[in-house]
């Protein structure tokens, strides 16, 4: 297995726990406050399905899991083809890295609510996958 594959396979790794990271913001908000909006996990904890709003923080984390769904799968997808078509071997780690440390910065900058470095990181990732893009239909 190349170096790259393998940075390519780390980088899966890592931003699967990333998001689950995210998921246990939600998760234990909904415990800590025993605020169910389905009722078979209301009933699980004996109450009944919450009537109020979500929490900042949990709601935070439910906007912040849809902006991963909207960038990570593309991101792997073409990360991916960037290491299969050998577009530039030395920095497809860095590019993969790179995406990596965004988005968790991302994460914790959307969680604490913190201007403009969410939007900073959200650009890093995106910039780094516009780049591998263009380096695969460049090497082809």
């Amino acid at each position: 297995m190349t170096p790259q594959v393998k940075a390519w396979a780390v980088c899966a790794a890592v931003l699967f726990f990333k998001m689950m990271a995210n998921t246990l913001v939600q998760g234990f908000g909904k415990l800590k406050y025993r605020r169910f909006e389905i009722q078979e996990d209301a009933a699980l904890y004996g109450k009944g399905p919450a009537t109020c709003e979500s929490t900042d923080l949990e709601q935070r984390a439910a906007w912040c899991w849809e902006n991963d769904l909207e960038n990570i799968p593309i991101f792997l997808f073409v990360s991916l083809g960037y290491v299969l078509v050998e577009a530039n071997p030395a920095r497809a780690p860095l590019y993969m890295t790179i995406f990596c440390a965004s988005r968790f910065l991302y994460m914790l900058a959307f969680l604490f609510a913190l201007q403009p470095w969410r939007t900073l990181c959200y650009y890093a990732g995106v910039i780094v996958t516009l780049i591998m893009t263009v380096g695969i239909l460049t090497s082809i």
